[in-house]
Parts: C-alpha cells; structure tokens; sequence
C-alpha cells in the first residue's frame, strides 16, 4: 500500500511509514490507509474521529523484543545467518510516561568541556564518513548498450545475463513483489518503463507489446496465457504470442497477490474486503475462501500460506481449514522447501518451519523487501540490493542504489531492478548491469 503522507510503497496494514514517519490508522469502512491526524477518509470520506481515538502516538517508542543478539558487530557480512536463534514474535512497548522538570530547577549553566567533546566527536564522525564514501566502490549502474528497434518501449541490445524459465520459488517472489515480471521458454514478460505488456527474447532483444494500456503488474505465465492486472487493478488475459490484438477481462473486482496455477486463481479481492478468493481460469465460480484481510499468497499445493493484519496463516484446499503458524505480522512472505520465509515490522528476516511453527531469525538487518531463488536470498534495504548464498551462507552486496518503491524481480538468480533511470538488469555473478529499455 502507499503511505497517505509521502505516497511511498510500505507493508500492507504497517502502523508506521519507515519512510517519512507518519502514522497510520485505518478506515472502519473502507480500509483505506489515513494519517492519524485525518478526520475524514481520503477514500470514501467517513468521520475518522471515533477511529481515531486512540491514534499511534508520535512520541511512543515501539521497540520489537527477540532472543537473537545484534548482529554484524565486526562487519556487515559477518555471522549473517543466526542458526538456532528463536524469534520472538514482535510486541510493542511504550515509554513510560514524561515527567515534567519545573524550570527553576533546572542547572541551565554551560559544561563548555563536554561541548568542545561534542564538537571533536561531531567532527571525527563527519571525517569516518568521508573516508567511507570514497573508499566504498558501488557496483556500477550503467550500460553500453544502444537502442532495440521496438516501437515505445524498445529492448537493449546489450543484455547483463541470459534469461530462463524461472522456477516455482522465484515466481512466488516476484508475484509477493507486485508480479512486474516473468519467463519461461518462450521468453521474458515484463511491465515496460511506459507501464505497457512487454514480451521479449531471453537475450532481452526483440520487445514487443502486447497490451499497450497500463499495467500494474501480477504477471502470471499459464498454457498460452499471460495474466496480468490493467489500470483499475482487474484481472486481464491475452495470448502470449502476440497473436490477439484485445485482451479479455477475467476478473471485475480489484485484484492482488494475483496466483494463477493449471486450473485455479487464488487472489486477494480487494472489493472484498480483501478476502481470499478462488475462481476457474475463465473467471466463473468465484468463491470466497477465507474471511479476513489476507496478503502475501503463496499457492503450493493443496496449501495456501498467506498473512493476515496479525498472524502469519496456512489454509487447507482439502479440508478447507484455516491454521495459525505465528502471531505475528510479518510481510514479503514467500515459501521455500518446508519453510515461509518473511519480514518482520521491525524489518528483520525470518523463517518459519510450516510443520513444527518453530521460527528463527535469519538476519537483523533492515530490510524492507525480500526474494527468494533455489540458490539465493535476496533483500533490499539501505539503498542497496543484498544476496545471501543459500548453501555457504554467505552474503555480498549485488546492486547499489534507490529502487522506486523497493521495486525488484528475479530472472533465475539474477535481477530486474526498478530504478528512477527506468529497468535494469543485473547480473549477481559478475556485477554487470544494462538498461533493459532504451
């Protein structure tokens, strides 16, 4: 969702914007996000003032208490994966209430020893920065690559990577992430930096639009189909080899966390309440499933993992039963080999066993969006992109710079990084990046 205040990307349903500090209640009516101190829904205009009653206070301190230590005490790669370590799940804690000093007894004389400290601090810390900065070398964001010959949104002709078919875990992340892209073997399907369907070859070459008016993303590869949500966030089809000149309307209500499978769509119907709902391929026999406010859907199986405002869930498509695996608000949330892997709303890393509910803590880092290939985790946070190796455990950092909205796909192990500048590709084996539209 977007913060009210500065129309930054943030967690769904997240108490506080991490970007500008604003914080957020939310409509009784309609769910739309508002700043605490709104008295009316910028949505559908209800009175917020009951809503607001008891706002997020500014001045409170909201502290997440887990077992595992700070990491990173002797640098930022160093013991980055807490084996072991048990999270906690986050409780808020205020500050005790303030206590007002009369002034007259306040000691209002100058201590000029511990100002002229302050100062050499200030300044010693200003030079530490400095140093830093220079002597920090950013993976390159640039390209020598010239213009495709595609119409409004052409390909680079120099490509970072070849693309693959990604696997089932690196299109759960990508459609956690907004779904702005996808491949399979007959080639790559991305949102274009014009908001347009774009098909293009593996080596990024040879763009072609198939669907010219905006898309948002939810991208989903099945049969001959590519899905994907319009402008007023229905749900559309067109054929992926070009060869329809209209797409067909799936879905009417607003759409997200869109899953297509074989003969299902799984997805967040945001006209409802943000329910879970499923419906055949063609639209028909559109069934509600769970009646909550759900996010994050991971389909594997007969099993649905999702998050709700408060807990991290699994429904059963068998018996159709709903079953809590954490307290816990929690965002990002993909599945991989028995485990949902996520974000806390302190913007730590974590992992959840889906058979035992035990949980751990991977990183204590912030992290505000997190992916997940067979080989690699990967997070964003801090202006740069991290990966951690999955088998060596391992990290380094693959791609330096601000995303649009913490805007990243994966291409196999590789990346599609959303920049101001547009799409890039970036190889996390060699560093190289391209454009992918010129």
């Amino acid at each position: 969702m977007k913060c009210p205040a500065c129309q930054k990307i943030i967690p769904d349903d997240t108490d506080i914007c991490g970007w500008c500090g604003t914080c957020i209640i939310f409509c009784p009516s309609c769910h739309a996000p508002n700043a605490s101190t709104a008295n009316y829904c910028t949505e559908c205009g209800l009175s917020l003032k009951s809503a607001g009653d008891n706002p997020v206070n500014p001045e409170d301190d909201f502290s997440y208490t887990t077992t595992v230590p700070q990491a990173h005490e002797t640098g930022p790669y160093s013991d980055i994966w807490q084996d072991g370590a048990e999270l906690t799940h986050p409780v808020k804690t205020k500050k005790a209430p303030k206590t007002k000093v009369p002034m007259d007894e306040v000691d209002t004389s100058v201590n000029w020893k511990k100002v002229i400290l302050a100062g050499v601090l200030v300044l010693a810390v200003t030079v530490a920065s400095v140093c830093f900065y220079t002597f920090t070398t950013p993976i390159p964001l640039t390209s020598e690559s010239t213009a495709g010959e595609s119409g409004g949104s052409a390909a680079s002709s120099g490509a970072a990577f070849t693309a693959t078919a990604n696997t089932e875990t690196a299109i759960r992340s990508n459609l956690i992430g907004g779904g702005k892209a996808a491949s399979d073997d007959s080639g790559v399907y991305m949102i274009s930096d014009n908001a347009t369907l774009v098909k293009m070859d593996l080596d990024f070459s040879n763009a072609t639009e198939l669907y010219t008016p905006t898309v948002t993303g939810y991208i989903n590869l099945q049969g001959d189909y590519v899905y994907f949500t319009d402008g007023d966030s229905k749900l559309l089809r067109i054929k992926k080899d070009g060869s329809e000149t209209k797409a067909t309307t799936i879905l009417t209500d607003k759409c997200y966390y869109v899953v297509v499978t074989d003969n299902k769509i799984y997805y967040q119907n945001d006209t409802d309440s943000e329910s879970l709902h499923c419906a055949d391929l063609d639209g028909s026999n559109d069934t509600q499933l769970v009646n909550d406010h759900v996010y994050n859907i991971n389909v594997v199986g007969d099993k649905i993992y999702y998050t709700t405002e408060s807990a991290v869930c699994v429904y059963d498509t068998e018996t159709n039963k709903s079953d809590t695996l954490a307290e816990s608000k929690a965002y990002s949330l993909i599945y991989m080999d028995g485990y949902v892997y996520g974000v806390t709303s302190a913007y730590t890393i974590f992992r959840i066993n889906v058979e035992t509910k035990s949980a751990e803590t991977i990183l204590q880092q912030a992290a505000t969006r997190l992916a997940l290939s067979d080989q690699a985790l990967y997070f964003y946070g801090s202006s740069a992109m991290y990966r951690i190796d999955l088998s060596t455990k391992s990290a380094e950092e693959v791609f330096e710079g601000t995303l649009t909205n913490s805007d990243f796909q994966l291409i196999g192990d590789n990346l599609l990084a959303n920049t101001s500048d547009g799409w890039y590709q970036v190889n996390t084996s060699d560093g190289n990046s391209a454009k992918v539209f010129e």
